[in-house]
């Protein structure tokens, strides 16, 4: 990667970049980086109550924080003038497709279509919760307009992954005005209802306490009005719990 620097007059090179070539494997690493891949937990969150137990934090990424540690990663080594000046070099060199790049790696890592970005403002929020730790898969949905929540105002996440048991982790691309967090469909389940929401007789067995007697309540509704299975169940049927959050920023 540093070959330029031990050609002849290598400390009378005028364009550095006429020697450099992009290099997929540091082009994938400074990209997770700018999502914070490889950053520790202690360096999100260095302090245990900047996220309290049932919380939810935004944030918007520092393009600057991000720019100097990738910096860092490149200046690795760096023991000559000619090596610091290659690390600067690199650095511009491979911003734009450092950036491209990033916005991608959540679609190439699920297979999905990609979707050129209308910005690279980047934002997101740390959620602690129990809600994390019960629910795996947990979903997410982001838009840019707190009262439009369309498909068309809807954001692309860039990360979503938890970072520890509790606390879940999402980066976005644009600026958060509302997140809607729900229950997996796989979490959905079926619950006896009471007469005022279903419209129907609830009737358990009498020899298995808290068993519906299917039989009795279809023969039920059977005299009063034709019911499909399909619309028996759906009247069961526990809707996906959804909660609306909203960034309230200071300043």
């Amino acid at each position: 990667m540093k070959s330029w620097y031990q050609k002849e007059q290598k400390t009378q090179i005028k364009n550095v970049r006429e020697y450099m070539d992009t290099d997929s494997d540091i082009l994938n690493f400074l990209a997770e980086l700018e999502i914070l891949y490889h950053v520790p937990y202690a360096y999100l969150l260095p302090k245990d109550d900047l996220l309290l137990e049932e919380q939810i934090g935004f944030f918007y990424l520092d393009s600057e924080w991000i720019r100097c540690m990738q910096q860092g990663a490149l200046s690795i080594g760096c023991a000559s003038e000619v090596e610091k000046r290659w690390s600067k070099e690199a650095g511009r060199f491979y911003r734009t497709a450092v950036k491209a790049r990033s916005g991608h790696l959540r679609e190439k890592m699920f297979g999905l279509p990609e979707k050129d970005e209308k910005t690279f403002v980047r934002s997101g929020f740390l959620l602690r919760s129990e809600a994390v730790r019960c629910w795996p898969g947990i979903e997410v949905k982001c838009w840019e307009d707190e009262k439009v929540r369309t498909e068309d105002t809807r954001l692309s996440i860039l990360r979503l992954e938890k970072i520890a048991k509790d606390t879940l982790l999402c980066i976005v691309s644009g600026d958060i005005k509302a997140v809607e967090l729900s229950q997996p469909p796989e979490g959905i389940y079926m619950e006896a209802k009471n007469k005022e929401e279903t419209g129907m007789d609830i009737i358990f067995r009498k020899e298995a306490k808290g068993v519906l007697d299917i039989k009795a309540m279809t023969e039920v509704l059977s005299r009063t009005k034709n019911v499909t299975p399909e619309e028996f169940g759906a009247v069961f049927l526990h809707k996906q719990t959804k909660y609306i959050f909203t960034p309230k920023y200071k300043g």
